[in-house]
């Protein structure tokens, strides 16, 4: 069966705003053009004869493209496939150990070595792996293209497995970027495109459940965070196979820590933790070790913390700022004020981490380093310091995701409470009472925010 032909009548069809049952008419059911357009069916001569008079073209002009096609697929049966395939497996080890610049030229040099068949899923592979290199180098409208080029070659052969993976890529993209309203109406194309299958796929589903909580929680709808938390996790033990449930038990616990419901915390992040030891995923194990340090320290446990820190370190290959600034709140709590300082310093403030919740995260090294700083007797640099933090936490409290603006202004009533402090240990009382009075307001504004986050009407 041929696509080209249908894909030519329904671009034609759709360039001239006609339905198909204009086009159909009387000569043709809607049923029988919708097989013909999507390459179910070939139209027979007189059907084609119809169909070219009504779109005022030459039936060669259906024809030709045809013809074109045949004698591609003539040409890749020719391919070097042998060469071709090791080209493949080393542009994707190229991209399996982020080298994305050579990767991007294998590619274009392969792409340009031989004559592909622009219709079919070996060209569709092929341009899809440099559309996922120009999206990692930045050169994101050029990937967008890219991949969206691919997904319709896809599409056009039916690949619909193949064409949701794709755009699962550029949903990936959008959430590094922070655009989480993008990120829903990709959701929604993707879910159109997946429904198309008739081939499911079990780990796929989990994969696009998973996806959905970094967005759900980011426009403040915490209640479907959990939900398709344990979705996934349901799923995945349903069918046996165990697949993403450290992710989804990690996603749950930290919910609920941001919640501050401490005790869910503990029991999701204990399956997340028994689940991660089983797969030896070392970088999720790390973000759990993270998790509790985090809890820890929340619970003013920094004993605790700090063996949590230890098994951490055992799991990384390079510190980051996770490390850095829970280590520096363990050693602020413990006393060791100069080893707290040092710590947090070697966080680079202006950094962009994956999820923009760790932006309002990073910008609390600073409250803590004006807390070190008042406890060095330095007070000056320690209100410096946390009216820094300070700005940089309010920035976060006026953006349009609600989930975001919770937890800037959790940190922003602890910021207001600490420069309180600061003030009041050194006898500005009255600029003490004013913060402290604000730091309550603030925090009273949160707990709206948190009672309220489970009221915004998302799809999905």
């Amino acid at each position: 069966m041929s696509t080209t032909i249908g894909k030519k009548i329904r671009e034609l069809r759709k360039e001239l705003k006609m339905t198909q049952s204009e086009l159909a008419g009387n000569e043709l059911t809607k049923s029988m053009l919708s097989h013909i357009e999507t390459g179910h069916s070939n139209p027979s001569m007189k059907s084609l004869e119809y169909i070219a008079m009504k779109l005022n073209k030459p039936v060669a002009y259906f024809l030709e493209d045809d013809t074109k096609s045949i004698s591609k697929q003539r040409e890749e049966k020719q391919l070097p496939m042998d060469k071709i395939l090791y080209v493949f497996k080393n542009i994707d080890e190229l991209i399996k150990k982020k080298i994305y610049e050579l990767a991007k030229t294998e590619t274009e040099k392969l792409l340009s070595s031989y004559t592909f068949n622009e219709e079919n899923k070996l060209y569709a592979d092929i341009v899809y792996r440099l559309g996922y290199c120009n999206l990692k180098l930045n050169r994101t409208e050029e990937g967008k293209k890219l991949i969206d080029t691919c997904c319709n070659i896809y599409m056009d052969n039916f690949l619909y497995e193949e064409a949701t993976r794709s755009y699962m890529d550029l949903l990936k993209l959008e959430l590094e970027n922070y655009n989480y309203n993008a990120c829903m109406n990709m959701l929604d194309k993707i879910h159109e495109i997946y429904s198309k299958s008739t081939n499911k796929n079990i780990f796929l589903e989990i994969e696009m459940l998973v996806i959905k909580p970094s967005i759900y929680f980011a426009l403040g709808d915490f209640e479907k965070t959990i939900h398709v938390c344990e979705k996934a996790i349901s799923l995945s033990k349903e069918n046996n196979i165990y697949y993403r449930l450290d992710d989804a038990y990690r996603i749950l616990a930290i919910t609920y820590m941001l919640q501050g419901d401490f005790n869910r915390f503990d029991i999701n992040a204990n399956e997340a933790k028994k689940y991660v030891e089983f797969t030896g995923n070392k970088l999720n194990l790390s973000k759990i070790y993270h998790n509790y340090a985090k809890y820890e320290n929340k619970r003013n446990n920094p004993l605790e913390a700090m063996k949590y820190l230890h098994l951490l370190e055992s799991t990384i290959s390079e510190k980051t700022f996770y490390y850095y600034l829970e280590y520096g709140k363990t050693q602020y709590l413990i006393g060791n004020y100069t080893k707290a300082i040092e710590a947090l310093m070697k966080i680079n403030p202006n950094e962009k981490p994956a999820y923009l919740m760790d932006c309002i995260y990073i910008a609390t090294s600073k409250i803590y380093k004006g807390l070190i700083y008042c406890k060095l007797g330095n007070f000056q640099e320690s209100v410096i310091e946390i009216e820094e933090g300070i700005k940089d936490i309010e920035s976060y409290a006026n953006l349009e995701y609600k989930g975001f603006v919770m937890c800037a202004l959790n940190e922003l009533s602890f910021a207001y409470n600490s420069l309180s402090e600061v003030y009041s240990l050194n006898g500005y009382y009255e600029n003490a009472y004013i913060l402290l009075k604000k730091s309550n307001e603030v925090n009273t504004l949160y707990k709206n925010n948190l009672s309220n986050c489970k009221t915004v009407n998302l799809k999905n």
